[in-house]
């Protein structure tokens, strides 16, 4: 490692630690960062090349960095191209790239100018993506150029001088960083409960990284923690690449569109599950489960991995796949033994783990005959194992307890109109609200529907006159999701 190498590299870690290269929501990407700092004078940093000795470090700060930072000097009679190439740089995933660099141009001025400056960049096709011509001293200054056209690539950035080196004394380069932004990734998703999957690496974990489109009046959202047999709520979570979640966003309008900023998930990507037992899963691209279409699926146990249909068959994973059906609300099972399913990125999935610790390893390379062997029956043991169903999140298993209801004012006085609204974090979700009230004798005085998650009675009975003082039974029931479900039974008092 040359001089000064893990010096760098202790400060990048460092910068990373504290949010300084993009930890934050919408902050830029460093995907490369260099300042030259410990570089020994005419050399340069060991992962970097140049295809002549005229560039090296000097221990100069002419381009408005600090020393040393990177020159190329001149030499009689010398002509050609004279590049300075840094290491390849992975933007995989990666979008909105651009190079900034500070530096200084020191020209001969006798006479001025009469070479080219520039920057192209080198992958599969080579392109010039900046040009300077000077016609006497530049600078310092700092230098901004996109690079947007290697979006998403693995390339190389050159420094090049193009002429008579006599023409030119120096050029002096500082600070050279590669940012990028992280990608925006948009889906529609329906009111209600969801499945939801997330296929890129979020920028920020925290829930509220997630914009929607209009604001919903409320959403939750829940995952399966494995280690602990229990959910975590929108407060608790961290959101995670190719995990699954449900989401539950309010009946405000039919559909909704969700954002997210992050990283693209491409090429090999590995998702570690937890304790035995169920799994919130998705994919960061179609594959397929069992014998559909789509890339493929491995699952590794410590050193060892093996092929889908071999993980069920040793019973490390469940040959079943639930997805929820949020028309019907119930679940859809899909064997892999079976037609299978192709996961879809944005589904989330349950899965059942026999073992703890297990790791999906996910391709975008189909998977083949030799991954998927139709004819191929899975042991006794695979097949009459039954995991039961995953467990609902809680205000869909148990929306009442989510749900209370009240009437005010209570006791209620002569003249006086009751209240009856439904509240707790669901009240959002209610679309509609359903009230009976009985006297103790238990005949019923009044029954009323709102489509709104509050209703008012003015305590009038069903001849049309003012019930009498007493104390009454109600009982109220609020929609959701097309089911009406009783979320509050209590006594009122009226008086007179």
């Amino acid at each position: 490692m040359a001089r000064g190498a893990l010096f760098k590299l202790v400060v990048l870690l460092a910068a990373i630690s504290v949010g300084m290269l993009g930890a934050h929501a919408k902050g830029p990407y460093c995907l490369l960062w260099e300042d030259f700092a410990g570089v020994d004078e005419d050399e340069i940093p060991s992962d970097w090349m140049r295809n002549t000795l005229r560039w090296g470090s000097k221990y100069w700060s002419a381009a408005g960095g600090s020393s040393p930072e990177m020159a190329f000097w001149w030499h009689p009679g010398e002509e050609g191209i004279f590049i300075l190439r840094t290491p390849p740089i992975d933007a995989t995933g990666h979008a909105g790239l651009a190079l900034s660099f500070k530096h200084y141009v020191h020209d001969h001025l006798d006479p001025p100018g009469g070479y080219i400056l520039r920057v192209d960049t080198a992958a599969y096709n080579h392109e010039i993506m900046w040009t300077l011509e000077p016609s006497g001293h530049v600078g310092p200054e700092t230098i901004t150029v996109d690079l947007s056209s290697r979006d998403g690539q693995v390339f190389e950035v050159w420094f090049v001088v193009q002429g008579n080196t006599e023409r030119i004394r120096t050029w002096h380069i500082d600070d050279v960083r590669v940012l990028a932004r992280a990608v925006r990734r948009c889906r529609a998703v329906a009111s209600g409960w969801t499945l939801f999957g997330l296929p890129v690496s979020p920028t920020d974990q925290h829930f509220d990284a997630l914009e929607f489109d209009p604001p919903p009046t409320d959403v939750h959202m829940f995952w399966w923690d494995p280690d602990e047999a229990a959910y975590e709520g929108r407060g608790e979570l961290e959101l995670r690449g190719m995990s699954g979640y449900w989401l539950f966003v309010t009946h405000d309008q039919a559909t909704y569109q969700v954002c997210i900023e992050g990283d693209s998930l491409t090429g090999t990507r590995a998702f570690e599950l937890g304790a035995a037992g169920w799994q919130m899963i998705s994919v960061p691209y179609p594959v397929a489960w069992g014998p559909a279409e789509g890339g493929s699926v491995r699952v590794r146990l410590g050193m060892e991995d093996k092929s889908l249909q071999e993980a069920i068959d040793a019973m490390w994973v469940h040959h079943t796949l639930f997805a929820w059906d949020a028309v019907g609300d119930e679940w859809q099972t899909h064997r892999s033994n079976k037609s299978g399913i192709t996961m879809e990125p944005w589904t989330g999935y349950y899965l059942f783990a026999h073992q703890d610790d297990l790791v999906l390893l996910y391709s975008e390379e189909e998977q083949g005959e030799s991954l998927w062997n139709e004819g191929q029956a899975l042991s006794t043991a695979a097949l009459s194992f039954d995991p039961g169903e995953p467990p609902l999140p809680p205000l869909l298993a148990a929306p009442s307890e989510w749900l209370s209801a009240v009437a005010y004012p209570n006791p209620a006085g002569d003249g006086r109109e009751v209240t009856f609204a439904a509240q707790g974090p669901l009240v959002s979700a209610v679309e509609a609200l359903r009230v009976t009230v009985h006297d103790l004798s238990g005949r019923l005085v009044y029954s009323g529907e709102s489509e709104r998650p509050s209703l008012l009675w003015d305590t009038v009975g069903p001849t049309g006159a003012p019930v009498a003082s007493g104390v009454y039974l109600y009982t109220v029931e609020a929609k959701m999701d097309g089911q009406w479900v009783r979320v509050g039974v209590d006594r009122m008092l009226i008086l007179r």
